[in-house]
């Protein structure tokens, strides 16, 4: 947009380059469609709480097959049209049984007695998913399920003893997976990027639209760029309840600025008991006061990893995710990096320069 562009003595510079970058970033931006990556992170969660979170993910894979029919066959325009893809990271995962195998465990089991279940509330009429493509990994497993609306849920069985387990490894996991290899197919095409420095007096340096703040992003082919800057995490916790329309709003406040790089919604936590008393009132006090002042006054400090939007480019931004896999040495890094690493993945997204965002409806 023209506000992306530099000013100069607070006019805008409309010089022949800025045009046509510009009408070329609208072109490119045409052809990429916003791309949504649902990923849970999973442990030992209730029977209840999978099934809260698969309903969770039908609704999202029911309302994305409403849009692209719409699309495909009535034509019709839809500006908040995505894709849709969910995952879920299933930590310790797996058991010994009597041969010494690495067998899948019960909560695995679990989640494959529940999931029929939650196609059936969502629909309202008796569904049979089809089984799941087994497929092995290098870190375990991995089970593929296609869903009523087309779209694929992917679970990724982790053997702590192949890889890494809790859920900072998780997330380092499925950003490299997703951002990555996905979208790169080679991770050294990656390093490559970071490590080229941008020339001097380069046609880049003199651009006037946001490209990011590293070499990462200014070395990178514009298309990826752009499909990279329109991919969005939805960073999930294994119980969480949620509906569309509250993804769509915090992905309308990430295309509003692309230097938003994460936005959060409101938290309600719902049950009985004492401990869900003291939760309601701490997450009252946390969203309804600190991060609405936050977000009024700069931006919000902590965007919470239970139901969060995250940018790809943003998260691939040359400190950021790079930072983000340090592996904890001290004591301390395990209170900052591993019990606090919602907290520290926004200190390195606004250390970059980026900004995090709230949204309250």
């Amino acid at each position: 947009s023209y506000d992306e562009m530099g000013t100069v003595n607070g006019e805008t510079e409309f010089d022949e380059q800025s045009i046509e970058e510009l009408s070329m970033e609208k072109k490119l931006s045409a052809e990429v469609h916003t791309k949504i990556f649902s990923c849970a992170t999973m442990w030992h969660e209730t029977e209840t709480e999978m099934l809260q979170l698969l309903k969770s993910i039908m609704r999202l894979d029911s309302d994305q097959c409403a849009r692209r029919t719409a699309r495909n066959y009535l034509h019709l325009k839809d500006l908040d049209y995505y894709e849709y893809e969910g995952h879920i990271f299933f930590d310790d995962a797996t058991e010994e049984d009597e041969n010494n195998e690495q067998v899948p465990n019960k909560f695995v089991q679990q989640l494959l007695g529940v999931i029929d279940r939650a196609a059936t509330a969502i629909h309202q009429c008796p569904m049979k998913i089809p089984p799941p493509f087994k497929t092995p990994t290098p870190y375990g497993g991995r089970l593929t399920w296609i869903l009523p609306g087309g779209n694929f849920l992917i679970a990724h069985i982790k053997d702590k003893t192949k890889i890494r387990h809790k859920k900072r490894w998780s997330q380092v996991m499925y950003m490299y997976y997703l951002l990555g290899y996905r979208l790169f197919g080679d991770l050294n095409i990656i390093e490559k990027l970071y490590k080229r420095k941008r020339k001097k007096n380069s046609s880049k340096n003199k651009s006037k639209l946001f490209k990011g703040f590293g070499n990462l992003l200014n070395n990178m082919d514009n298309k990826k760029r752009i499909q990279m800057e329109n991919t969005y995490l939805l960073a999930l916790d294994g119980d969480v309840d949620f509906r569309p329309e509250a993804v769509r709003l915090l992905v309308d406040r990430m295309k509003k600025n692309k230097k938003v790089g994460a936005a959060c919604g409101r938290i309600h936590p719902i049950g009985s008991g004492p401990m869900v008393w003291y939760q309601k009132f701490e997450y009252a006090i946390g969203h309804w006061l600190q991060k609405a002042a936050e977000h009024i006054l700069g931006c919000v400090m902590c965007s919470p990893g239970c139901f969060s939007l995250f940018r790809g480019s943003a998260l691939m931004d040359d400190h950021v995710l790079r930072t983000y896999c340090t592996k904890s040495t001290e004591a301390r890094h395990y209170v900052q990096y591993d019990q606090g690493e919602d907290r520290w993945l926004c200190t390195l997204l606004l250390q970059e320069g980026y900004r995090v965002e709230y949204c309250a409806a």
